[in-house]
C-alpha cells in the first residue's frame, strides 16, 4: 500500500494539477489511497473541475509515473518530504497553497530554526557582495541559517558569504534536481550540499522554466522568517520574493544603495513601503530580540511587561482576525489595548495593516 506522501508525489507528478488542487484534495480526504478507485464524477463532487477530473483519473492510472520518480530518487540519493510529513516546514506549511511535495539533498535543515532569504538580482555588482560578507557572518554568528534561490550575482553571493562563514545555507532551485541551474553554480551547489541542502518542489527531471520560478520565489519567502534584499532593479523576481514575504507576514529588510544605481530602485521601493533599511547585521537581529535575544536583562524587562501577553503574539507581523483568535482576548479589549500600545510605541501597523512591534 502507498504511503500518503507516495500519493502526493504522484498527484504532483500529473501535468495541468497544481498545488491549489492538491492541497484541497489533501485537506478533504482523509483516505487518500481511496482516490485511486474515484472515478470523475467522485472528483466533480468533491468540487473539482471536470477537465481536472479527467486528468486525475488518468494520472493516478498511470502507475509508471510515480515508479520512474521513485526509481530516480533512489538511483540518484535525493530525498523528498510531501505535506504529510512531520517535518514539513511549518511555516511554508501555513501560505496559500503550500507546495505537495520538496525534494531535497545534502543535511536536511530544521525549519524550526532561524531562517533569512537574501535575495537580489542576477546581475548585482560588487557593492551587493560586499554587503553579503558584511551582513551574514553576523546573522550565521548567532545561529541564523540562509536561503536563497541558487541564482548568479545576489543569491551566489550569499550562499558563498554563508558557507565562509561556516554556516547553513540553503539553495531553493527553480529546477529539477537532476537539472541544475545555473550551470555555472554547479561547484557551489556541491559545496552547499555538502554543508547545507539543495531544494526544489519541482520533479526531478524538471528544466528551468521561466515560469518556474515565480512558484520557487514564493517557497523562499515561505520558509523564511525574514527576507533582506540586497540590489534588485524596479522590475524584478528578487523584488517579487519579498513582495511575497509581505504577503506572508514576515519581516521584510532593504539594503540602501546609491541613488544614481537603477539597482538600488527596488531596495529604495521596499524602504519607502516600510521595510527596515539595513546597514549591518545587528539592524536585523535587533528586530528579533525578544525572540533570539540572549542579553537576560532584554528578556527579563519583556517578561516584565504588562502587555507581554499581547506583544509575544507580535513576533511576526499579524492582522487582528489573527491576534484575536491567537490571543482570544475580547475583540473590543484587543482594539483598545492595540491603540494604547500605539501610542506608547509599543507597536506599529506595517505597509499592509499588519500589527507588529515597534
Amino acid at each position: 500500500m502507498k504511503s500518503a506522501s507516495e500519493i502526493l508525489l504522484h498527484l504532483s507528478l500529473i501535468s495541468g494539477i497544481g498545488p491549489v488542487t492538491i492541497y484541497a484534495i489533501f485537506s478533504a480526504v482523509s483516505d487518500l489511497a481511496s482516490i485511486y478507485d474515484y472515478k470523475v464524477n467522485d472528483w466533480t463532487a468533491l468540487g473539482v473541475l471536470p477537465s481536472k477530473a479527467v486528468l486525475l483519473v488518468q494520472g493516478l492510472a498511470d502507475k509508471e509515473l510515480l515508479n520512474q520518480e521513485l526509481d530516480l530518487l533512489q538511483k540518484y540519493n535525493i530525498s523528498y518530504i510531501s505535506l504529510a510529513d512531520k517535518k514539513y516546514p511549518a511555516l511554508l506549511k501555513e501560505t496559500y497553497a503550500p507546495p505537495a511535495v520538496i525534494y531535497w539533498q545534502g543535511i536536511w535543515h530544521d525549519f524550526t530554526a532561524k531562517t533569512l532569504a537574501i535575495v537580489g538580482a542576477r546581475k548585482s555588482n560588487a557593492y551587493a557582495k560586499l554587503c553579503a560578507d558584511m551582513i551574514v557572518p553576523e546573522m550565521v554568528e548567532q545561529g541564523w541559517h540562509i536561503v536563497s534561490g541558487g541564482a548568479l550575482g545576489a543569491d551566489a553571493f550569499a550562499h558563498e558569504a554563508t558557507l565562509r562563514a561556516n554556516g547553513i545555507t540553503i539553495a531553493v532551485l527553480g529546477s529539477g534536481l537532476l537539472h541544475w541551474y545555473p550551470s555555472q553554480n554547479a561547484s557551489l551547489f556541491h559545496k552547499i550540499k555538502e554543508q547545507g541542502m539543495l531544494m526544489s518542489i519541482f520533479p526531478l527531471r524538471t528544466q528551468p522554466l521561466q515560469g518556474n520560478f515565480p512558484a520557487r520565489n514564493r517557497v523562499i519567502a515561505g520558509i523564511a522568517q525574514g527576507c533582506l534584499l540586497l540590489q534588485a532593479e524596479e522590475k524584478s523576481g528578487a523584488l517579487i520574493t519579498a513582495k511575497y514575504a509581505l504577503e506572508y507576514g514576515r519581516d521584510v529588510f532593504a539594503v540602501p544603495g546609491p541613488i544614481h544605481d537603477s539597482l538600488s530602485y527596488g531596495s529604495h521601493h521596499l524602504i519607502k513601503q516600510g521595510a527596515t533599511l539595513v546597514s549591518c547585521g545587528q539592524d536585523i537581529l535587533q528586530t528579533y530580540d525578544f525572540t533570539y535575544n540572549k542579553s537576560e536583562k532584554a528578556v527579563l524587562e519583556f517578561k516584565e511587561d504588562p502587555d507581554s501577553d499581547l506583544l509575544v503574539h507580535l513576533v511576526h507581523p499579524a492582522s487582528l482576525q489573527m491576534l484575536f483568535e491567537t490571543t482570544q482576548i475580547p475583540l473590543l479589549d484587543l482594539q483598545e489595548r492595540l491603540f494604547n500600545l500605539l501610542l506608547a510605541g509599543k507597536v506599529q501597523q506595517n505597509s499592509i495593516g499588519l500589527w507588529q512591534r515597534a
